[in-house]
């Protein structure tokens, strides 16, 4: 037990000694540590602090650093998004230079509490769901694949995805939901730009003309329910989705979209603001407000 009790001692005494310098005194081979350390064993007896019979087996222990790495359980960061934004958030509101000053502030001198508006059980309910659907199984469950979605043949770990929760509360709208689902700790919320500039341009069309597809499946056979049909000579689906390309739409790029938010585009070339373009040559020349 003494054996024991001695080990334990100097172990916590050197420690305490090393983090005065410790990239001198934790050394590989440096025995500073040790002379040090029993110094201050025999001086701590001479003063009464320290029984003799421990000061005895102290000394006689030969401190050895323990070289093998510390294992740490792996953390997922998906789990700590919405902690991490708070984070963030009191960085710039406290005017703090960074994460490890900010874990170092006193916050009852400073008379602070803080509070978050996020909902932990369902930012922990969503972060599992998120996680899952990286899985085959788990985008399956969740009907990421079939018509339009994911072949069978696709990945589902290859997608990042990202999920943002308000709730209106008393005139404010309060995040409730902050998560994604990359286990890094870049937060595709609040760091990725999502705008997809051009690329949206094609889904925009293909949706465009889905619906006329589907118009023309419901209305095709009819002579009066719609009036492209009525006048039309040709009636097939192929006419009718050229036709869909060649209306005209202003290029104006005055107009304001409420979808997300305010939007307002502009146009590649701004000599086409106040031009009226088919469908068909604004998604040529990359005409934003009507492709």
């Amino acid at each position: 037990m003494l054996d024991a009790q001695a080990l334990a001692f100097k172990q916590v005494l050197s420690l305490m000694i090393a983090q005065r310098a410790p990239s001198r005194f934790l050394k590989p081979g440096n025995a500073e540590l040790d002379h040090l350390t029993d110094s201050y064993v025999r001086l701590l007896a001479a003063n009464g602090i320290l029984p003799s019979s421990l000061r005895d087996a102290a000394l006689a222990v030969r401190l050895e650093l323990n070289r093998a790495p510390a294992v740490h359980r792996p953390a997922s960061f998906v789990t700590r998004k919405g902690v991490t934004a708070l984070r963030a958030n009191l960085l710039a509101t406290l005017g703090v230079p960074g994460l490890h000053d900010l874990d170092r502030l006193d916050l009852d001198r400073l008379d602070l509490t803080v509070t978050a508006t996020l909902d932990n059980a369902v930012q922990q309910a969503v972060s599992e769901q998120l996680a899952s659907v990286a899985t085959r199984d788990g985008a399956h469950a969740a009907g990421i694949y079939g018509y339009h979605m994911l072949r069978e043949q696709d990945d589902p770990s290859k997608i990042a995805w990202s999920f943002t929760l308000f709730e209106r509360v008393g005139g404010a709208n309060v995040v409730r939901v902050q998560t994604d689902s990359v286990d890094q700790p870049f937060d595709i919320n609040r760091g990725a730009r999502r705008n997809l500039g051009s690329t949206a341009k094609v889904r925009t069309v293909v949706t465009y003309l889905q619906i006329v597809a589907a118009l023309h499946e419901r209305y095709g056979a009819m002579s009066a329910e719609l009036d492209y049909v009525a006048h039309a000579s040709d009636r097939s689906l192929r006419a009718m989705l050229d036709a869909a390309v060649e209306r005209n739409y202003s290029a104006n790029p005055g107009e304001t979209f409420y979808t997300g938010g305010a939007q307002v585009f502009k146009n590649f070339e701004s000599s086409d603001n106040a031009r009226i373009l088919t469908v068909h040559r604004a998604f040529q020349h990359s005409a934003n407000r009507c492709s």
